[in-house]
């Protein structure tokens, strides 16, 4: 995922896309501007 307000390349737990999934116009598998993103965090990290 990236968010390219900040450059932000990240791989979520758990992504949120209200207005539909967008893709990065360089490459087709990164998907962009995600309404909310969620980590799980375990006592383990």
């Amino acid at each position: 995922m990236n968010i390219p307000e900040n450059t932000l390349f990240t791989y979520p737990d758990i992504s949120i896309y209200c207005n539909g999934l967008k893709h990065n116009d360089v490459d087709e598998d990164t998907s962009v501007l995600p309404t909310a993103i969620i980590e799980i965090l375990s006592p383990s990290t």
